[in-house]
């Protein structure tokens, strides 16, 4: 999760879920803080990961409400 990721380059899903090949890290990590969003790793690739601007907080809070509901 955001600087946490150490590719130089990846592929991104950005907020409104269009997705981008070849984005740099840095780029996308600057886009998700000005949006004041998250950039999460969703797959793991030595090569090329898959990341995601996304509300971490929201995400972890519905995954909570689906456990609770179980």
């Amino acid at each position: 999760m955001n600087q946490h990721i150490r590719a130089e380059y990846i592929e991104l899903v950005d907020e409104q879920g269009v997705h981008h090949a070849n984005f740099s890290t840095t780029q996308a990590l600057q886009r998700a803080m000005d949006l004041g969003l998250s950039l999460v790793e969703i797959k793991f690739d030595h090569y090329k990961p898959v990341c995601k601007i996304m509300d971490y907080g929201k995400f972890q809070y519905n995954k909570r409400q689906c456990i609770k509901l179980y």
